[in-house]
Formats: C-alpha cells, sequence, structure tokens
C-alpha cells in the first residue's frame, strides 16, 4: 500500500472522529510499522493459501473515500440478517463505524460496554497502549485497522463475573 494514501487516510479517519484524538500516537505508530512491514503475501508460510493482492489494492482504492453513513435499504438489508429472538451482545459496524440503531447490548451484571468514541478519559491511556500495541503477534492485518481506525467497542467484565 502505498505509504502516502496511508498516511492520508489516517489523518482522515482522525479529521472524521475527532473525538479519537486520544489515538492518534497509536494511530502514528500503526501507520509507521504497516508502512514498513506491509500486507502479508503468499510467499509466507502462514499465508500461502491467501493472496491478498486485490484486498490491497481495494483498501488502497477506497482508503481516501469518506466513512459511509449507512442508507434506510442498506440498514435493512443488515436487520435482516441478524437472527430474529437470538440473545446476547450483536454488535453491527459498516465501514468500520459501528450502527448502534442495529445492536442489542442487553444490560448484564459486571459487564459494561462502552464505544470507543465514549471512552471516559481514565480508560484512554490503557486503551491507546492497547490498540497501539504494533508487536509482530498483533499482525499486520491489526496493525492496518488500528492505522484507520474510527470506531469500536469496549467491553469490560468486572472480576469474578459469570458469563452464560
Amino acid at each position: 500500500m502505498d505509504a502516502t494514501i496511508l498516511r492520508r487516510a489516517a489523518e482522515q479517519a482522525i479529521a472524521r472522529r475527532p473525538e479519537l484524538l486520544w489515538l492518534q500516537d497509536a494511530r502514528s505508530r500503526a501507520v509507521e510499522t504497516f508502512v514498513r512491514e506491509g500486507f502479508p503475501t503468499i510467499a509466507e508460510e502462514d499465508w500461502r493459501y491467501t493472496d491478498l493482492s486485490r484486498a490491497a489494492s481495494l483498501i488502497e482504492s477506497s482508503a481516501l473515500k469518506a466513512a459511509p453513513g449507512a442508507t434506510a435499504q442498506q440498514l435493512d438489508t443488515l436487520r435482516d440478517l441478524l437472527i430474529p429472538g437470538a440473545g446476547g451482545i450483536a454488535a453491527v459496524f459498516m465501514g468500520g463505524i459501528l450502527l448502534p440503531e442495529l445492536c442489542r447490548m442487553p444490560s448484564t451484571p459486571g459487564v459494561t460496554i462502552t464505544r470507543l468514541l465514549q471512552a471516559s478519559p481514565s480508560m484512554r491511556g490503557a486503551l491507546a497502549k492497547r490498540i497501539g500495541d504494533t508487536k509482530e503477534s498483533r499482525g499486520r492485518l491489526a496493525t492496518l485497522n488500528t492505522a484507520l481506525l474510527q470506531d469500536g467497542l469496549v467491553i469490560d467484565i468486572a472480576a469474578g463475573t459469570m458469563l452464560e
């Protein structure tokens, strides 16, 4: 992926979501790591059966486009994909943006779900450190995801909480 395009796309992601300015350092590190390492290739053992060259060109061609808002038709289509009557949590993202109108997040004792955009200042330091971790073990696609991050969920489960 062209380094200039990736850097500009990351800048635009920040401009579209100024609430996440606190993640700017993490994004910058992710951009530089991804520019240095690039997409995995079929020459690598773990990726030998997965050619990402087409995906890379699609991501590059769409990286500078504005994040989409869901149209009524798209919301209806996505709503139809949700399993009726299913319990539990459903988080629906489109173009990297949470669609709250399609999410199902029941209240569960000991579990707090917060939109990344609404993370409290006290949570931001730990989140920025975790999100900004560009260790090899996370993988290069996770690093690309961090570079272009625009939304997400933080799920906090209190110690001792038992979930079904």
